[in-house]
């Protein structure tokens, strides 16, 4: 998946993908650098997976404390329509995180 197709500028695209991959090795000491390359990503380009994927982290505390709060704000900042489902409290379907089995 490129950059362009994500909505992501190229750096943001690749601390988006860093960060996934951190979290794929499942190394609990990786966690907090994902967390925050996922963050970066969110915060630059506004993309949508990259806002629910750092939701996600924020849910689950992985790499960050846990609040719910925070992850209902970066879910939030999604937008209607996209990522539905009843799973999270905003009505978010799973992150690509979920999906492969990472969180």
């Amino acid at each position: 998946m490129s950059a362009n197709v994500m909505g992501m500028d190229g750096l943001s695209f690749h601390q988006f993908n860093r960060g996934c991959q951190l979290l794929q090795g499942g190394r609990v000491q990786d966690q907090a650098e994902a967390a925050a390359l996922i963050g970066e990503a969110a915060e630059r380009s506004g993309a949508a997976a990259a806002q629910h994927n750092l939701g996600t982290v924020h849910e689950r505390g992985v790499g960050v404390p846990k609040n719910l709060a925070l992850a209902v704000t970066w879910y939030s900042k999604v937008g209607p329509g996209r990522y539905c489902s009843p799973r999270h409290p905003t009505h978010f379907k799973p992150s690509f995180l979920e999906l492969d089995g990472i969180l």
